[in-house]
């Protein structure tokens, strides 16, 4: 099943890169007992951590726009899993499919959430623009002015994304991990449960449900991610769509970055 789907909670949404799913996926894992693994941001790097309390979930919410480093997570995912302990690992279709390399089984208590990736930029092209500017707390999806619409709040500065540099580069593939231009989980190949992404077009496809706020994705690909979507769905307002309506105007799900363009 695939879903356009936005959380009921506006404030949730605000925090949020799209329709805020991710959000509530993440707290009835803490609910059960379970631990959170995501990108967060360090400083001028971005790491995945660990979260057990719902408080410090918003660290993992909204796109951070660079490859994130994963330290010990396979390692530490594992040792909850053999405990029996829920985990919900988030990351790119190519850290998911790492992971279930990693494990080399499969585990009920484990639920895996990707996203459709463009590609990821560097952590020198990230850290370097970071340094150059001054820019000491960055979000790269701030929706204060509309999603379609999107800025850039750069210590608490607003720049519109199609005049920012990194976003550009980003958007035209120049400052992309070398692997993102020969990526081979498009589609549903990283094996997740769950994928999500930004539903572009939606006001075009459905306008009554589009309201320039923020509007999810959500790709059903297993019958654990199936089951995990209807405990949270009394959350959301949703809508069913076909695949042919949920990438239109999202060709990164079929197609990998091109070097050079």
């Amino acid at each position: 099943m695939i879903y356009g789907a936005k959380h009921k909670n506006e404030e949730v949404r605000l925090n949020s890169s799209s329709g805020g799913i991710f959000r509530p996926l993440a707290e009835n894992t803490i609910k059960k007992g379970g631990v959170v693994f995501g990108a967060s941001y360090n400083k001028n790097n971005v790491e995945h951590i660990e979260v057990s309390n719902i408080e410090d979930l918003i660290k993992l919410q909204k796109s951070k726009y660079v490859r994130s480093d994963l330290k010990d997570s396979y390692k530490n995912v594992k040792e909850y899993l053999d405990k029996g302990i829920e985990v919900l690992f988030s990351g790119t279709p190519c850290q998911v499919k790492g992971l279930k390399k990693y494990l080399k089984q499969e585990y009920d208590n484990l639920l895996c959430v990707d996203f459709i990736c463009h590609g990821t930029p560097t952590k020198k092209a990230f850290q370097k623009y970071m340094k150059n500017n001054k820019i000491k707390k960055i979000d790269f999806k701030d929706k204060s002015k509309g999603w379609n619409n999107y800025h850039i709040n750069k210590d608490g500065e607003l720049e519109f994304y199609q005049d920012n540099e990194y976003m550009q580069d980003f958007i035209n593939d120049r400052n992309l991990e070398e692997s993102c231009y020969r990526c081979t989980n498009k589609k549903f190949k990283s094996n997740s449960d769950i994928k999500l992404a930004d539903f572009w077009g939606i006001q075009y496809i459905n306008p009554r449900f589009s309201d320039d706020k923020g509007i999810s994705t959500v790709f059903i690909n297993t019958i654990k991610g199936e089951k995990e979507f209807e405990g949270i769905k009394h959350l959301l307002d949703t809508i069913e769509v076909s695949l042919e309506e949920a990438t239109r105007f999202n060709p990164s799900f079929y197609n990998k970055a091109t070097k050079g363009k």
